[in-house]
């Protein structure tokens, strides 16, 4: 399968909105495009310092479109 990645929405602030009610706050990375799939690189605000230090992958969570019910791209 091709993964298209695109960068048209990077360190963008955002809240995040899961259908299993848990509201996130942070940063919206990349958007990951598959047949069939779609998923956000997102990183969650309590982990932003430290991944400003050490990029450390693992502090990236993926979430997948079908778990999101939607994202507010209108923090102020």
């Amino acid at each position: 399968m091709v993964i298209f990645e695109t960068k048209m929405i990077q360190e963008r602030d955002v809240m995040v909105a899961l259908k299993n009610g848990q509201t996130k706050y942070g940063l919206l990375l990349t958007r990951e495009i598959e047949i069939e799939k779609e998923a956000w690189s997102f990183i969650d605000y309590s982990n932003i310092k430290q991944y400003a230090k050490t990029k450390n992958q693992s502090l990236v969570e993926i979430l997948k479109r079908t778990d999101i019910k939607f994202i507010d791209l209108d923090l102020r």
